[in-house]
C-alpha cells in the first residue's frame, strides 16, 4: 500500500510517518511468512536430498513442491525432490533415472529414454508441470486432494511401456468386475507374511538374472528386470519359457507351475 498522495509531508507530518511505519511492517510480515514457506519446502522428510534448490525466497504465484516418485520397477528405489510450480517435470524423471542402478551400474541411456511418470494413473510428459494438475493448496501453501500424499507430496509414479500396459489392463479388468458385479461386501482379511520364491532367469546368449519374487508378483514384471539388468533395447521383444512352454506376462507366478529356485528360460529375438 502506498502513502496517500493527498497527505504532505509538511502539514501531516504524523500521519504520513504512520502510514509509512505501517508499510513497513507489512513487507516484513511478507518476507517472513516467504522465508517460513521457503524453509519447510527444504524438508526431505528421511528420503533422497533435494536435487533441485531454489532461492530462499518463494514467489506466491510460482511455490516449491515436494515431488516424490515411486515405481513398480523392481528393484528401483524412490526420489523426493523439490521444483516449483511451473517447471517441468523432465529433469524429474532424468533425476529419478539417475538415482537407479543395478548392481553398481546406472540406468541405461536406452532404458532411461523408455522411462515415462504418470499422475493418478494417467500418464505426463516432459513438458507437463505440476501447474497442469490443477492443484488445491492449504492455507501453508502445501497441496492437498487426491494425486497428493499425506505429507504434501505430489506423488508421481515410473513405468516402462510393458509394465503400464499390464497395469492398465488390469485396472480395466478390476472396473469391469465391479461394474458386473455391483458393490461387494467388505471382507475382513488378516495379514500374513507372504513368503517369496526365489527364481533363476537363464537366456543363452545375456547370461542369468536372479529374482525373489512374491506369488502375487506378474510375470511382465520378471520380463522388465531382465530387460534392465541386462540392458536390453526396447526393440528386443523378450519371452519366458518353462519346460517350453511360453509364460503369458499377466499371470501371477502364483498361478503358474513355477515354484521356488525354479530356473526359466529366456528367449530374446
Amino acid at each position: 500500500m502506498e502513502p496517500d498522495p493527498e497527505l504532505s509531508d509538511e502539514e501531516f507530518p504524523e500521519l504520513v510517518q504512520m502510514a509509512k511505519e505501517r508499510e513497513r511492517l507489512k513487507t516484513l510480515q511478507r518476507e517472513k511468512a516467504s522465508k517460513s514457506f521457503a524453509e519447510q519446502n527444504h524438508a526431505a522428510d528421511g528420503l533422497d536430498d533435494d536435487i533441485f534448490d531454489t532461492e530462499s525466497s518463494v514467489a506466491t504465484a510460482d511455490p516449491i513442491l515436494e515431488v516424490l516418485i515411486s515405481s513398480e520397477i523392481d528393484g528401483t528405489k524412490p526420489l523426493l525432490v523439490k521444483r516449483k510450480l511451473t517447471q517441468s517435470l523432465k529433469e524429474v524423471r532424468l533425476a529419478w533415472c539417475d538415482k537407479q542402478s543395478n548392481g553398481g551400474q546406472p540406468m541405461a541411456s536406452n532404458i532411461k529414454n523408455s522411462i515415462f511418470l504418470t499422475w493418478k494413473g494417467k500418464r505426463i510428459y516432459d513438458v507437463h508441470t505440476c501447474q497442469t494438475f490443477n492443484l488445491n493448496f492449504d492455507s501453508t501453501g502445501k497441496p492437498l486432494g487426491e494425486g497428493v500424499d499425506s505429507n504434501g507430496r505430489v506423488h508421481l509414479e515410473a513405468w516402462t511401456e510393458d509394465l503400464y500396459k499390464a497395469y492398465q489392463k488390469t485396472q480395466a479388468a478390476k472396473s469391469q468386475r465391479e461394474q458386473d458385479g455391483g458393490e461387494e461386501e467388505e471382507a475382513v482379511v488378516e495379514e500374513v507374511e507372504v513368503k517369496k520364491i526365489k527364481l533363476f532367469l537363464k537366456s543363452r546368449d545375456y547370461g542369468e538374472v536372479r529374482r525373489s519374487v512374491k506369488p502375487s508378483t506378474v510375470v511382465q514384471k520378471l520380463v522388465d528386470a531382465f530387460r534392465q539388468e541386462k540392458k536390453i533395447p526396447e526393440n528386443k521383444e523378450i519371452s519366458l519359457h518353462v519346460d517350453g512352454d511360453k509364460l503369458d506376462p499377466e499371470d501371477k507366478i502364483e498361478d503358474t507351475e513355477l515354484e521356488d529356485r525354479d530356473a526359466v528360460e529366456v528367449h530374446i529375438r
